[in-house]
C-alpha cells in the first residue's frame, strides 16, 4: 500500500491465527526492526559528518515520534484496530532506536544479520500462508 510519497505502511495481518503466529515468531520479528534500522542509518550516515550522525543518533525517540506522528493517520484510515497500535508504536521504537546505533556506531554486521533473518524468514511461513498473505497485499494496493 504505497502511494507517490517515499513511505509505505506494512498492515498488520488481521486474520485468524495471524496473532498466534506473531507470537510464535515475536524474537525474529523484534531483532528485524532493529537491524533493519541499524543498516539504513549505518549506510546513510557512511556520507555524513559526525556532528550531523550524533545528532541524528540521539535524536532517535524524535525519529519513532515523528514517524508516527505521519504514520498512524494513514493506519486508522487503513483499518489497522487499536489493538495491533502497541506492535506499531513497538516497531516505530525499534526501528528508530536501530537507527540510533547505525548512526553512531555504522552498521557493524547489521546488513550480513539482515541477509540471515530475510533467508530464515521463509523457513517460519507455512504453506499457503505466503500466497494469502501476497493476495492480501495486492488487494490493498489495488485501486479504490
Amino acid at each position: 500500500m504505497c502511494s507517490g510519497r517515499d513511505t509505505c505502511l506494512f498492515l498488520l495481518d488481521p486474520a485468524p491465527g495471524a496473532e498466534r503466529a506473531a507470537r510464535a515468531h515475536l524474537r525474529p520479528w523484534l531483532a528485524e526492526r532493529v537491524v533493519n534500522g541499524r543498516t539504513y542509518a549505518g549506510q546513510l550516515g557512511e556520507t555524513w559528518r559526525w556532528p550531523r550522525r550524533f545528532a541524528y543518533g540521539l535524536a532517535w525517540p524524535l525519529i519513532a515520534a515523528v514517524r508516527f506522528a505521519r504514520l498512524a493517520p494513514i493506519a486508522s484510515a487503513a483499518g489497522v484496530s487499536a489493538k495491533a497500535m502497541p506492535a506499531f508504536v513497538l516497531a516505530l521504537i525499534l526501528a528508530s532506536a536501530g537507527e540510533g546505533v547505525g548512526f553512531l556506531f555504522g552498521p557493524s554486521e547489521a546488513p550480513r544479520h539482515r541477509r540471515r533473518l530475510e533467508i530464515e524468514k521463509g523457513h517460519l511461513v507455512r504453506p499457503g500462508e505466503a500466497s494469502a498473505a501476497l493476495r492480501r497485499v495486492v488487494a490493498l494496493d489495488e485501486p479504490a
